[in-house]
């Protein structure tokens, strides 16, 4: 694949390195060279928005994440009256930069046309992180995709990645280039059973019946087979320890789950240690009580046990952390408690009350409006004529709309990156249907930007 322009070499440059932020090697990478380089790419990307009157012009056309984007900043913004020190004001302009991302990367990718090339990259970005993930061995049992992220953006990446891969499969007229991408899909998908997020392997399973029930005639045959393929294999290659915590998902009692797992550490203890400071080390404590009424959940991390440690049940952790995100909105709801307060052993895994803790109303507003125009879309153009960007743009909302339910995505920079290029496709596939009639300016304009109520529903039926 070539190039056409620096403008899509930039982007791709950006886009490398972060994946390789999942990498610390010594910390050296991150902290010496990724974190300058992604800011100094995305400064330019950002420059190149500012100064093109394409861009701009993309911007009015799409106001509705425009403000929700400003109100999201402003959020943020109010956010610092809780500020108890530069780390905070660090985590909120990391918050503000990863919201301006939903406004550059789409424009930069329509303007540009990088919608394609980046289709068909992701999918091969995310591979070599698996091989380097393989290379660096980090020491879980389960597939990580990198030493300083978590098992269940390793799955949030497969998947995208996987389902993706279905996608290019579709738009490829060669025979033997649609089994090589059905065969990338199927390897990345049963990759997801082995990094034992139960999540993950949820998402796949729903976001893989969606797309095809959304299929063209023509290519539901390759999606079947593919999936089939993924879902048995992952079943059958799965370790027992994803079984077990598969098989306890609903499950809320505070106990073991009855499996031994080589050189790992439990999930979370049994029995919560009062003292949050005594069990954690001070470059991880994001915050303490100040007196300022924010009550602080006892801490659950525990040191590293020695080898063949049991894996405890998660579920009742989370549940108490999603009660004590709740009671935050409800004591703090105009400014939340400051982006960063909330201890890494206490966060809500849930996106909609994370927001909602640290930002207040007005942040989780327009975190539901960016969210919400994704279900939008795939409501407008539910009967609109087939094509792969639709499908593509179906399998990316999906998945981003299902993991917000059940992981603190507005702290990840693969959210909002892939949120980004969620609209992008949306965009494309807006000006496929142009070019092939099906809507002229304004109805486009309509079907793709109101928000709700009977203008909605109108415009969509007036198109089918």
């Amino acid at each position: 694949m070539r190039f056409r322009n620096p403008v899509e070499i930039t982007w791709h440059v950006f886009l490398v390195s972060v994946f390789l932020s999942l990498f610390s090697f010594g910390r050296v990478l991150l902290y010496g060279f990724y974190i300058p380089c992604s800011l100094f790419v995305y400064s330019v990307l950002v420059a190149i928005c500012i100064t093109s009157e394409k861009c701009r012009n993309y911007w009015r056309n799409n106001r509705y994440v425009i403000a929700a984007s400003v109100l999201m900043v402003i959020s943020v913004l109010l956010s610092l009256v809780q500020a108890r020190s530069l780390r905070n004001i660090g985590n909120a302009a990391e918050i503000i930069i990863y919201v301006s991302m939903i406004i550059t990367i789409p424009s930069i990718l329509n303007i540009y046309r990088i919608v394609a090339s980046t289709w068909k990259l992701v999918p091969v970005y995310t591979i070599g992180v698996v091989a380097l993930d393989v290379l660096v061995q980090n020491d879980t049992p389960w597939l990580q995709l990198g030493d300083i992220g978590s098992r269940n953006v390793g799955a949030f990446l497969l998947v995208v990645s996987s389902l993706l891969s279905i996608t290019v499969a579709q738009r490829e007229n060669r025979v033997y280039h649609r089994i090589l991408w059905l065969l990338i899909s199927i390897i990345l998908g049963v990759l997801v059973f082995h990094t034992w997020s139960r999540g993950g392997i949820l998402v796949l399973i729903f976001s893989g019946i969606v797309l095809i029930l959304v299929q063209g005639k023509k290519h539901i045959w390759y999606t079947v087979t593919a999936f089939v393929l993924i879902v048995a294999v992952g079943f059958v290659t799965m370790p027992e320890g994803a079984r077990v915590r598969i098989s306890h998902i609903f499950d809320f009692t505070n106990r073991r789950l009855g499996v031994s797992i080589p050189h790992s550490t439990p999930y979370f203890s049994p029995v919560p240690i009062k003292s949050p400071v005594a069990t954690r080390s001070p470059a991880t404590t994001r915050s303490q009580d100040d007196g300022k009424g924010i009550s602080q959940p006892p801490s659950v991390v525990t040191p590293l046990p020695p080898p063949k440690s049991p894996v405890y049940n998660s579920n009742p952790w989370r549940l108490r952390a999603l009660r004590q995100g709740i009671n935050w909105l409800f004591t703090h709801p105009l400014s939340g408690i400051g982006v960063g307060n909330i201890p890494p052993d206490s966060m809500p895994h849930n996106s909609y009350i994370l927001m909602g803790a640290e930002t207040g109303v007005l942040g989780l507003l327009g975190f539901v409006v960016i969210v919400s125009m994704m279900v939008i879309y795939i409501f407008c153009t539910r009967n609109f004529p087939w094509h792969p960007l639709r499908d593509a743009s179906y399998v990316l909302s999906v998945v981003l709309i299902l993991y917000t339910l059940f992981a603190d995505m507005p702290t990840w920079i693969y959210f909002w990156v892939f949120t980004g290029i969620g609209f992008s496709f949306w965009s494309a596939y807006k000006d496929v249907l142009e070019f092939r009639g099906v809507l002229n300016t304004r109805g486009a304009k309509n079907a793709f930007s109101v928000l709700c109520g009977k203008l909605l529903y109108q415009n969509c039926r007036r198109y089918e």
